[in-house]
């Protein structure tokens, strides 16, 4: 299988193929997005999005996305009594809208720019009970052998970019 990478396909000789002429947008247009200003802001990245079940936009964003100035924000989660965790899973921007190409097209990109890949998990004491420095996928399922009781979970990220905010889709804790 043979990708377009030209805009016109052109035999070598006269083998009885025309010569076919492909639209290819221009990928990544100076890798620069769409920008605008909303007066007043769009109130459509809370934290409450981790929690309403859907893990992808759909009509809406639904991610909690930090503050594009804050490169090491934290989400806070919190039960009214103790929880004894055993599993915790994530899922990260890691732009379903755009995703990377196969190897046939080539990508400039090893991890989808928007993902978050350093982050931490933190206890009502504080203590970090996950730590993931060179996280690329969406989900993450973190597993504890023995439960780890605690009333406050913080998720704490690290930007991907210091364009890019850090941002969830969901978090679901498992007792």
């Amino acid at each position: 299988m043979v990708v377009a990478r030209k805009a016109v396909q052109k035999p070598d000789r006269d083998i009885g193929v025309d010569t076919l002429e492909f639209w290819i947008p221009a990928r990544w247009p100076d890798d620069h997005n769409v920008a605008l200003s909303i007066e007043p802001a769009l109130d459509v990245f809370g934290p409450e999005n981790i929690k309403n079940g859907i893990h992808r936009p759909v009509n809406s964003p639904n991610a909690w996305v930090a503050n594009p100035s804050d490169a090491k924000p934290v989400l806070t989660l919190r039960w009214e009594q103790p929880r004894a965790l055993r599993r915790v899973e994530l899922t990260f921007d890691t732009d379903s809208d755009h995703p990377m190409e196969t190897v046939l097209m080539g990508h400039p990109f090893r991890v989808v720019p928007s993902c978050v890949r350093a982050f931490r998990l933190l206890d009502s004491y504080g203590r970090v009970v996950h730590d993931s420095r060179d996280n690329h996928q969406t989900r993450q399922v973190i597993v504890w052998d023995q439960p780890i009781t605690t009333d406050t979970l913080q998720v704490v990220l690290e930007a991907p970019d210091r364009d890019i905010p850090a941002a969830l889709f969901e978090v679901r804790c498992y007792e």
